[in-house]
Order: structure tokens, then C-alpha cells, then sequence
């Protein structure tokens, strides 16, 4: 699927954990693709959901905001889930305890494991995205893990309930729930949903991450 793919602003209740943990400081200039993709990649998962006898039902990304495990994803590629599990580009493997907090109508999960000392993403405030941005996005398209697509940040939409970020960075199956990266490494949204080429090329949407922040 290449067009438009959304990524919404995380609410208050999914970022409840994650604003609480501590993290090293963004750099303050930008970064080349290859830098930006050797800082974050680590942090970025894939999530395979199976159903009760143990068959792979679903696939997607998600990424780490906090060093003892709580992931963020897709509501989407949880719904249904009898089991998770959670995969780490170095090869590790955690299996999803549970939900700390969804939000089925924003399609938005915050998701556990147990983990010490996991590498992790920052939050990056909504106030310093502008059309034109270069962005990056990471996650596991058609099972992919690991996949690195590049663009531009060429809209922001503002809706009654919600911010989208359109963009040109290309997305497919299995990206939902990856992260949208500027180029200083910091989250700007979640990958969400998408439309197929015929509908729209290189039409790519973030639902904003920061919009119902205090």
C-alpha cells in the first residue's frame, strides 16, 4: 500500500507511562537518513498476534517509549489478539503481557512487556512540524522488519477531533503502529492506516501525535 497512511496524536491516557521515564536528550541538528536510522531503528518493533491455537493472525510495528517495556502501536493490530509477541531487531523477543491503555476510536494501544534497559524513542512536540519537513518512517511492511522509507511533510490537516500529517513517505502492510521520525529522532506520529496507490501516490498521512497534550 502506497498512499495515504495516517498516524494520530497519541491522548493523555497512552502517554500517561511514557512521559514519566527518562530519556537521553535529541541532538539539536539534524540528522542525515543513516544516522537517524542507526539512533532509533533499535527501538522500533515488530508485533506478530496470534489467535487461541497459536496461529499468526495479524502483523505489525510498534516502538519502544519507555526503558522497561511499555511499546506503542495500532490498535488494530492487537484487536481479536489471544497472544503477542514482540520482536526486537537484534533477534530478542518479549511476549505482550497485556494493554496499559487503548483507544479503539483513535486506533491506539499502549502495550507491556518486561524488559530493562530497552532502547527508546522520544516524544517530539507538534509545535515544531511544518510542511516541507524531511521525515522518516520505520517498521515491518509485509513482515519486513526493519524497513526504512523516507519523505516530506507535505500537510498538515487539522480535523475537529485530530491533527493528520500527510506525507510522502511510503508505507505498506505491516507498518501500522511504526513510528514517523523527524530528523532530529524524534516520534511526530504513528502510522495508521493507509489507501492503496490507486487511490492516491505518495500520499502518506500521520495522525499527530501531540494534539491532545496539556
Amino acid at each position: 500500500m502506497r498512499g495515504i497512511a495516517t498516524a494520530f496524536s497519541l491522548p493523555l491516557i497512552l502517554l500517561a507511562v511514557a512521559t514519566g521515564q527518562s530519556r537521553p536528550p535529541l541532538p539539536s541538528k539534524e540528522l542525515t537518513v543513516a544516522e537517524l536510522v542507526k539512533r532509533s531503528s533499535d527501538a522500533v518493533v515488530q508485533i506478530v498476534v496470534s489467535d487461541g491455537s497459536g496461529k499468526e493472525i495479524a502483523l505489525g510495528s510498534g516502538f519502544i517509549v519507555s526503558a522497561g517495556g511499555e511499546i506503542v502501536t495500532n490498535y488494530h493490530v492487537i484487536k481479536g489478539a489471544h497472544s503477542a509477541v514482540a520482536k526486537l531487531p537484534n533477534g530478542s523477543s518479549f511476549a505482550v503481557e497485556g494493554a496499559l491503555a487503548v483507544n479503539s476510536d483513535r486506533d491506539l494501544a499502549l502495550l507491556k512487556v518486561t524488559g530493562n534497559n530497552l532502547p527508546v524513542l522520544s516524544l517530539f512536540p507538534d509545535s515544531s512540524i511544518h510542511v516541507g519537513d524531511h521525515v522518516v518512517a520505520i517498521g515491518s511492511p509485509l513482515g519486513l522488519q526493519g524497513s526504512v522509507s523516507d519523505g516530506i511533510v507535505s500537510a498538515v490537516r487539522d480535523e475537529p477531533d485530530a491533527k493528520w500529517i500527510q506525507t510522502t513517505a511510503p508505507v505498506s502492510h505491516g507498518s501500522s503502529g511504526g513510528p514517523l521520525l523527524n530528523m532530529n529522532g524524534g516520534v511526530i506520529g504513528v502510522i495508521t492506516w493507509g489507501l492503496s496507490e490507486e487511490n492516491g501516490q505518495s500520499l502518506n498521512l500521520r495522525f499527530h501525535r501531540t494534539r491532545y497534550r496539556n
